[in-house]
């Protein structure tokens, strides 16, 4: 086992399996003690993280990367990221199931996979690339269904049913331009050229609505609710109906905007203007289109999820960062970084985590609350933590005894 450069921490997993080695070559590097000592994981990092800790979790299964500079700063994360999983290809698009532990995601060279997050297990996957040899343009879970959506860049909108797989079903002329769904099965797309938007049910595999809009489509975005449906139309409106897609609730103003995501209840929209040097993010009431807050992030942004509550939302941008923001009070609570452009990010159902991919070819977990932080730091304690110890380890959290932790003992 070497490194290129001195070692200055190592941490044994609690199981004694796995030995973790962080040096000033800038590396953390994780080796397989039953295995010679082989390497099995790596993870780059600044030069300044050599002063950092390491600590397992106490299932032996995570490794945190608790940096000192970091856990001083607002952020206070100071957590490396929970899992990187290298997937041979661009990360085009991520999502993850409503329940349970399932994600997905959809790589440049046409692939996609499904899967358990808590290990990493592939439930499904794709059988190679498309025959067309098309990019995978955006994957979802359908609400708290077992089925998956995948879009690709050109040709039909595909449904795949992950508890029947081969029995995939194509929706016919259904060659949409974004296609996205809600919680409770409802597939809502763009198609003939963006003039034209369709509700397709999962349930009866039929077209349960559509409406022409004239004016050309933009984006389209529904609550998970199953409440709302906005678009975005070329005459830069923004246009609100309910799910039945007959009647508009409210037409807004939508400037420059050219993305758009409805929170869960259907209650806010977020509109973003992606420029190379900034973008600027709206939230909109849908009641009265009324401007709630709005500020801005020096990157474009490449993909915007609201979370449960409404309260955060999630960025991925060009530089690379993934970004979590409290809406009342336009604050960036988290910030991780890629090795490339991000090109997708989204809450888990667990949403202490967010996953994301992008150019590196990486797909990464990261949390963005303490809680993980302090899960695992009191997971490692067979005593409580002084005050002193909580105050320097886990800055700004609220002392509590180890025993009241909750999962962490």
């Amino acid at each position: 086992m070497r490194h290129d450069n001195s070692v200055g921490r190592v941490a044994f997993s609690p199981d004694g399996t796995r030995l973790a080695s962080l040096s000033s070559d800038c590396t953390v590097r994780v080796w397989e003690l039953e295995r010679e000592g082989r390497e099995v994981g790596r993870i780059v990092e600044s030069p300044g993280a050599a002063s950092s800790r390491l600590v397992f979790s106490r299932d032996s299964r995570r490794l945190h990367l608790v940096r000192e500079d970091a856990i001083e700063t607002r952020d206070r994360q100071g957590i490396a990221e929970w899992i990187r999983l290298e997937c041979g290809s661009p990360v085009f698009s991520v999502d993850a199931s409503a329940t349970g532990s399932a994600l997905v995601y959809g790589c440049r060279d046409g692939t996609w996979t499904v899967l358990d997050y808590n290990d990493m297990r592939k439930i499904a996957g794709s059988r190679g690339r498309n025959a067309m040899g098309e990019q995978v343009a955006s994957v979802s879970m359908i609400g708290r269904t077992s089925s998956l959506l995948v879009r690709r860049s050109a040709g039909p909108v595909t449904l795949v049913d992950l508890e029947r797989l081969g029995t995939d079903v194509d929706f016919g002329n259904l060659a949409a331009s974004e296609a996205v769904s809600d919680a409770i099965g409802n597939v809502f797309a763009m198609r003939d050229e963006g003039r034209e938007l369709v509700c397709w049910s999962t349930a009866s595999r039929t077209v349960a609505a559509k409406r022409r809009c004239d004016e050309g489509l933009l984006a389209v975005s529904a609550a998970s609710s199953g409440s709302r449906v906005a678009v975005i139309t070329r005459h830069r409106n923004v246009v609100v109906m309910g799910s039945d897609l007959a009647q508009e609730t409210g037409r807004f103003d939508a400037g420059s905007a050219v993305g758009l995501a409805v929170d869960s209840a259907g209650k806010r929209i977020a509109l973003y203007r992606p420029d190379d040097s900034e973008s600027t993010v709206r939230i909109l009431k849908t009641s009265d289109g009324a401007v709630d807050r709005e500020w801005t992030v020096p990157s474009r942004i490449h993909d915007l999820r609201f979370d449960n509550s409404g309260e955060h939302v999630l960025l991925a941008l060009k530089d690379g960062s993934i970004q979590v923001w409290r809406v009342p009070d336009r604050t960036a609570v988290a910030v991780h970084r890629h090795d490339a452009e991000a090109s997708t990010a989204c809450f888990l159902a667990d949403e202490r985590f967010v996953a994301s991919g992008a150019w590196d070819q990486t797909l990464r977990i990261w949390p963005w609350t303490q809680r993980p932080l302090v899960e695992a730091v009191c997971g490692r304690l067979d005593r409580d933590m002084t005050e002193a110890e909580w105050s320097q380890y886990l800055p700004g959290e609220p002392y509590r005894a180890t025993r009241e932790v909750g999962t962490s003992r």
